[in-house]
């Protein structure tokens, strides 16, 4: 029990003179709680992300961010219920309050299919009001969610604006050259039939192909005639292709 108190003591004690040298700057304190972790997306997770949303604010400089581990210790130490993670205004003035910080930031991330979305609030801990918000998605896998989201939803909920979204297309190694293509030049009758490219539906028009390889096409509609044919072009040619339905 002595032991438990002076540690206790200890770590207030560091962390007030903290508090005293980031008081006596010009900017306000903040703490970032762990954001509550959602559907899709694990604890570890959350608590990865979250510290690198932490690193992110605080590299913004417009607040003073108390370091995440100390503010962990001090709401371990008071025993606080929610431990170091909240998804209510109430429950993140009641850690500011204990943490002695004017603002708190606290959140929710998850992952709906291939895509993940972070929501993000700031409290003003004295009047227990949401001053701010932000809500951030992005199309990717946690090292983008790393990378790229936390900096943006940061960014965002200060109202600044966020960085270039990152380029997600495949390399351009793996795109088709233009001088290693054909084409195909489709004209189709009636306009609504069903046009299709190895049992891909496309419109008709200029299409890309790769060249020198044979390519079905295929055209259907009720009360006609369907069309099945192979044509193949050479590198850098345009094949014209006219199909014309009749009706049965």
């Amino acid at each position: 029990m002595l032991k438990t108190t002076i540690r206790t003591t200890a770590s207030l004690a560091i962390f007030l003179f903290s508090l005293s040298q980031t008081l006596a700057q010009s900017k306000p304190t903040c703490a970032v709680l762990t954001f509550d972790a959602r559907v899709g997306v694990s604890v570890p997770e959350s608590q990865m992300l979250s510290d690198r949303f932490a690193t992110e604010f605080d590299r913004l400089g417009r607040y003073t961010i108390v370091a995440r581990s100390m503010m962990r210790e001090i709401l371990d130490e008071q025993e606080f219920q929610a431990t170091d993670h909240c998804s209510a205004a109430a429950c993140a003035v009641e850690a500011g309050q204990l943490l002695g910080v004017r603002f708190m930031v606290y959140g929710t991330i998850g992952r709906l299919g291939g895509i993940y979305s972070i929501n993000s609030f700031m409290v003003d801990v004295e009047t227990g009001q949401q001053i701010r918000s932000a809500t951030t998605d992005i199309e990717g896998e946690v090292g983008l969610a790393l990378t790229y989201l936390m900096s943006a939803n940061a960014r965002q909920l200060l109202g600044m604006e966020s960085p270039p979204r990152p380029d997600v297309r495949p390399p351009r190694a793996l795109e088709p050259r233009r001088d290693q293509e054909g084409y195909f030049d489709i004209s189709l009758s009636p306009a609504r039939a069903e046009l299709r490219l190895n049992n891909q539906p496309i419109r008709p028009g200029r299409i890309s192909v790769s060249p020198n390889r044979h390519h079905t096409l295929t055209a259907s509609m009720s009360g006609y005639t369907s069309y099945g044919k192979q044509h193949s072009v050479g590198v850098g040619g345009t094949r014209s292709i006219d199909i014309r339905l009749r009706q049965d």
